[in-house]
């Protein structure tokens, strides 16, 4: 009886070393002022600012705790500052950083209707719907996001291929989509935890 405890013990601490892992990180909240509701232009104003202000200061160990392997020699990171500045408070001067346009934030756009007010909520759900459906103006379209994830999948999972722990601090939407194509990939979601602030996608693959 002891001796396949002790079998067994070796064979699940044997399985922590036959497989590679990836986390996709979401960043910190940003220090933008919090608006409830607004008209058209106090919307696009307040999303110009969540693009560009600094974070809000957070307890690195929500995330450092949920990463039970040891760390790589760097981080990628999307080049939206909210995702750059939450990686450096997270891992600090001594990580390497790879800070890449190809992980940012989807494309945003927001419906032009210039005379009502509505909640925030309302604004990006509409907005997203719309934008989804192939309304989406100047910016980048739905399709053309979800193969940019591809992309971002692809990087990823190749860099696993050369060391046990990746890590991507980015964004809901994308890290979403990211995860969806490693599934197909044939990655296993352990953790999966990304939607809210500081959330974690635990990805893992057997050698």
């Amino acid at each position: 009886m002891l001796m396949a405890m002790v079998i067994h013990a070796y064979e699940i601490a044997g399985q922590g070393t036959d497989s590679r892992c990836i986390y996709l990180i979401r960043h910190a909240k940003p220090a933008v002022p919090e608006l409830k509701s607004g008209t058209y232009e106090e919307i696009v104003t307040y999303y110009d600012l969540y693009d560009k202000v600094d974070v809000v200061p957070f307890d690195k160990n929500i995330i450092l705790e949920r990463i039970s392997e040891p760390l790589p020699e760097f981080v990628f990171t999307s080049r939206l500052p909210r995702a750059v500045q939450t990686a450096e408070q997270t891992f600090g001067d001594r990580m390497k950083y790879e800070n890449r346009k190809i992980f940012n934030e989807f494309g945003r756009t927001v419906l032009k209707f210039k005379r009502i007010t509505m909640r925030k909520g309302a604004w990006s759900t509409l907005s997203r719907l719309t934008w989804a459906m192939g309304f989406s103006g100047d910016t980048e379209s739905f399709k053309e996001a979800r193969y940019r994830a591809g992309v971002c999948a692809g990087v990823l999972s190749e860099v696993s291929g050369q060391q046990d722990v990746t890590i991507l601090v980015g964004h809901g939407f994308m890290n979403h989509f990211i995860k969806k194509k490693l599934k197909k990939m044939g990655w296993k979601v352990e953790i999966n935890d990304g939607k809210k602030n500081l959330g974690v996608i635990k990805m893992v693959k057997e050698k």
